[in-house]
Formats: structure tokens, sequence, C-alpha cells
């Protein structure tokens, strides 16, 4: 077991050194405390920034919505005569998406749809409603 390196191959009787001197007591063992804040006069601080106020944008006439054509629903006429009212949908592409009921949205080609029929029945019922004259529109009611 013995040998050049001692057992385990570190040699004998070495302690490793790890530069730990002797405590120097000349010097506080505390830090200063730092600077006090020094403190402006009263007329010489700076305002903070004003709070901006909402401001209330009013809409014109002829964008808000009346009454009538906010609160009646749209009806679909089908192929075979059946009517349905929805509130809420889109139409984009060759489908219109029907939103009316939670958490069920619906999928209705427009092929199967009597389309010339809905526009008659909107019409009469003061409802707009409109189809897109190319794939790349969207129309939205909600």
């Amino acid at each position: 077991m013995g040998g050049p390196g001692g057992r385990f191959g570190y040699g004998r009787n070495i302690l490793p050194w790890y530069g730990l001197g002797y405590a120097d007591l000349s010097e506080p063992y505390y830090e200063e405390a730092p600077p006090p804040m020094l403190v402006p006069p009263a007329d010489e601080r700076v305002a903070p920034p004003a709070v901006m106020q909402p401001k209330l944008i009013e809409l014109p006439a002829t964008i808000q919505k009346t009454p009538s054509q906010s609160s009646l629903p749209t009806v679909l006429v089908w192929r075979n005569g059946q009517r349905e009212e929805i509130a809420q949908y889109t139409i984009s592409g060759a489908f219109l998406y029907d939103y009316s009921k939670p958490r069920a949205l619906r999928q209705i080609p427009l092929d199967d749809l009597d389309l010339n029929a809905t526009e008659r029945a909107n019409q009469q019922r003061g409802v707009q409603f409109l189809i897109p004259a190319s794939p790349s529109e969207v129309t939205v009611r909600f």
C-alpha cells in the first residue's frame, strides 16, 4: 500500500492549501451605510405626468344601426322551401357559417340555399343580406 504516491496517489501527509490566512482585524468587518438620499425642496420637484382622460367618440348617424335592423334575425330559405332564422353568421367562399348557437358552429353550403328567395325574404323584413361578389370577399353579421 505504501509506495512513492501514498495510498491513493496523493503523496504522504500533504494537505490542500486554500490560501486562507488570518483575519485582518485592523479594518472594521461591517460595510459602511450608503450616503443619505437627498430630496429636493418642494418648489424644485418635477410634477408627475398628467393622466390622460378617456375621450368619448360619437359615431355619425349613418353608421349607427337602426333598432329594427339589429334586432331582426336573418331568414334563410332552403331549396326545399324550409325557412330558418339565424342571428350571427359569416359568408366566406361557398359556405355560410352560423354562429347563432353557442358552441355549435354550423357550416352550410350556399348551394343548399335558395339565394334569390333568401334575399327577397330579408328585403321584405328590412334586413340586409349580402352575398359576396368574389371568393376573396367575406360577409359578416353579428
